[in-house]
């Protein structure tokens, strides 16, 4: 169902780990994840340990599959905080933040995909992706959006609601990644945002 392994299904799991985030490290394909364990947030690949007797096998848009004691548990995506931030991260140190540069420039924004897979691969840059949930009437809503966190980067404020990107709809934190491993492909991203009630269109390049 789920391919590789030994075909088994994954049992459901009340797991001590929380999948927080997903990622595709090569831009492409989502080989890793942001997981919360014991309290801490740590990024780990495909075939790498999250705990001794775990590991990571495989990664999907909205959950993955950790090998444990012999048994596959799937583990869903945490749609009501992903990626959240440390409440205290910047106050400890007021000069952190999301080491991605952003560029305002013709009326949107620039960015490297190859910086911003290379920061998602630290687990202390997890501290300062910003805190999205879902909004009741429908989309992501962005709760938390610093000046400092990639969120803010990129231009969003906390209440914005996004409701599409590149014409696809948005309903959940698995969309948002889904939406993310096909960017390999393209060089320009549209995102559509309700803020305050209003429709707002951001626009950002992506460059190789």
């Amino acid at each position: 169902m789920f391919g590789g392994g030994d075909g088994a299904p994954a049992e459901a799991s009340a797991s001590d780990i929380r999948l927080k985030g997903v990622f595709a490290v090569d831009g492409v394909t989502l080989s890793a994840a942001v997981v919360n364990w014991t309290g801490k947030d740590q990024a780990v690949g495909i075939d790498q340990e999250l705990m001794k007797g775990a590991t990571l096998t495989e990664v999907h848009a909205d959950h993955i599959i950790v090998a444990r004691n012999g048994k596959r548990e799937r583990i869903e995506l945490d749609k009501f905080r992903v990626a959240t931030a440390t409440p205290n991260a910047q106050s400890r140190n007021p000069n952190a933040g999301f080491r991605l540069n952003v560029t305002a420039a013709g009326g949107g924004y620039s960015l490297s995909r190859q910086e911003l897979n290379t920061v998602l691969q630290d687990p202390r840059q997890m501290e300062f992706l910003g805190q999205i949930g879902v909004a009741p009437g429908g989309g992501v809503r962005v709760d938390g959006a610093g000046a400092n966190t990639l969120a803010g980067k990129l231009g969003l404020q906390s209440g914005d609601v996004i409701s599409a990107v590149n014409g696809q709809p948005v309903n959940s934190a698995g969309d948002l990644a889904r939406l993310y491993s096909q960017f390999n492909t393209l060089s320009t991203v549209r995102v559509e945002v309700k803020r305050a009630g209003a429709p707002t269109v951001l626009n950002y390049a992506i460059q190789n």
